[in-house]
């Protein structure tokens, strides 16, 4: 992320490992690293500037771990879903065709 906003518990968080973008939720904080659970039921410690993407609050932070599960790995799914539907080939000739260049810093939050 360009600029590191501040995370708190409960702060929906994706990142990028070993080539995949995965959900988590933010458990705690500590500086600028937060404990997270993901989609996968791993529990991990990572820095805030490996986060790609936070969608603030999405979740109460003390829930029952199955529900956090549950709920991390129905938002995966919504946005694979997502991310199919997407032509981004289509979208990236239609910029290139009017003459709009679009920087990966400009398109991420």
């Amino acid at each position: 992320m360009n600029q590191v906003q501040k995370i708190i518990p409960g702060d929906l968080i994706e990142f990028i490992e070993q080539k995949r973008v995965l959900t988590a939720l933010c458990l705690s904080t500590k500086g600028q690293r937060s404990k997270i659970l993901t989609e996968t039921s791993r529990l991990m410690t990572l820095a805030a500037d490996r986060f790609i993407h936070i969608t603030p609050q999405a979740m109460e932070p003390d829930t029952d771990r199955k529900h956090q599960i549950e709920f991390l790995r129905t938002v995966a799914s919504n946005r694979k879903e997502l991310t199919e539907t997407i032509n981004l080939e289509s979208i990236w000739d239609q910029l290139h065709d009017k003459g709009i260049f679009v920087s990966a810093t400009e398109i991420l939050p």
